[in-house]
């Protein structure tokens, strides 16, 4: 076999300088190694999107692929290109389109993941009978035209082989044409931000639709004479992270990414962000991991609460208000970090008799939370001015009570 190194570069949205792509490599061997730098452009979110007609999109790339990666069994490099060319007459399965090639050796080697093997692909990738063989290119090898770039699935590694070999065929398409995509403000915020895009180099009066990470459509625009287009949206609930946005006709698209940051909410029966002891809190959570749980402290208290995560990156939790004193407190969610004010004030309530009634001469016992600490409070009843004093105690609560004096009913 002949060996030989290779570059890919990767396609952008516009003309001019290009940036290749992340390999996929995030652990490290070796400071200043690729695991240790990943340099390039990030992946989006998803990677892939599965067309209903039995393709898969690679929106990195913009390439289309046939999710069935085994079509047509080993072939020889002739035979390969026949198959396609068949797909394209329509003697072969062609999903609706008749552009089919065999992909170059770049195109081929842009799906590789390397830090995967067997198959060398992207995690949660949805291609179906991908062989852990052997695929060819329609790259011709120029030291020897005899032998073609190919790659093997199990490990990603490329190199060159003879034509007359046996090999798998995995048709590409070029999909989209590509025009020109920019967020104008701003980059990253938490569902519910509103952006603003911008496109250029699309068909003129033309609908373009714009997808957002799972949401398909999350608004329509129409181009402009010039192929232009501005518009904005809100960031729908979607978990946490990069997000590719697309903007698309019929016949061409472009792609931007937007970064979801977590955020959360606390509210009581007393409001946002504001509460006293004793009160039921609730905690909302939007933007955060699509899986797993969720950890929150409140000032002092270490995981007063926790929840599980729904795929939307969403939770609801509760907890009780501790008894503290009276002051500003933070929470904090883990999962991803996410920290919130919340004001604790003062709360007062009759522990006895439980009706909270009765006649002159009763014992009315009271507690309260929230308040100062150590410091002299004075109760005041009806008509009577500090009927009874006390002291709160190290976490703002206290108890006292106090004889009903003689003042009118009611």
């Amino acid at each position: 076999m002949v060996i030989a190194a290779f570059l890919f570069i990767a396609s952008l949205a516009y003309t001019g300088t290009i940036e290749l792509p992340k390999t996929g490599q995030t652990t490290s061997y070796a400071t200043g190694d690729d695991g240790d730098l990943e340099k390039g452009v990030s992946w989006p979110d998803p990677r892939f999107t599965i067309g209903g007609n039995g393709t898969v999109t690679d929106n990195l790339t913009g390439l289309m692929w046939t999710r069935n990666a085994n079509l047509a069994g080993a072939r020889t490099w002739q035979g390969a290109l026949d198959y396609v060319a068949g797909m394209n007459t329509g003697a072969n399965p062609n999903y609706g389109y008749t552009d089919w090639r065999l992909p170059n050796r770049k195109e081929l080697r842009s799906l590789i993941d390397y830090s995967k093997f067997n198959p060398a692909l992207p995690s949660g990738h949805p291609f179906i009978n991908v062989s852990s063989g052997v695929y060819w290119s329609s790259s011709s090898y120029a030291p020897n035209t005899g032998l073609a770039w190919i790659v093997p699935m199990y490990s990603g590694y490329f190199y060159a082989y003879y034509k007359s070999g046996s090999l798998y065929v995995w048709p590409v398409r070029s999909g989209r044409l590509l025009g020109y995509l920019n967020i104008l403000s701003p980059e990253k915020g938490p569902v519910g931000t509103t952006i603003t895009i911008e496109g250029m180099d699309f068909s003129t009066n033309t609908l373009v639709s714009i997808a957002f990470g799972t949401t398909l459509t999350i608004t329509t625009t129409l181009s402009s004479p010039n192929g232009t287009f501005s518009t904005t949206f809100i960031i729908d609930t979607q978990p946490s992270g990069t997000k590719i946005i697309t903007a698309r006709t019929e016949t061409l698209q472009a792609t931007t990414t937007f970064v979801i940051l977590p955020t959360g909410f606390a509210w009581t029966n007393r409001g946002n962000n504001r509460g006293c002891p004793g009160d039921v809190m609730s905690i909302q959570g939007i933007g955060f991991r699509d899986s797993g749980g969720v950890f929150i402290d409140f000032g002092t208290y270490r995981t007063i609460t926790s929840a599980n995560l729904i795929p939307s990156g969403s939770f609801l939790a509760f907890f009780t208000i501790p008894a503290l004193p009276r002051g500003t407190y933070t929470i904090t969610i883990y999962g991803s970090i996410v920290t919130q004010s919340f004001y604790i004030s003062g709360s007062t309530g009759i522990s006895d008799p439980p009706s909270g009634e009765g006649p002159v001469g009763t014992i009315v016992y009271i507690k309260g939370a929230g308040y100062s600490t150590e410091t002299l409070i004075s109760i005041d009843f009806g008509t009577h001015p500090t009927i009874t004093t006390t002291i709160s105690d190290a976490n703002g609560s206290f108890t006292t009570s106090f004889i009903v004096d003689t003042q009118p009913g009611g």
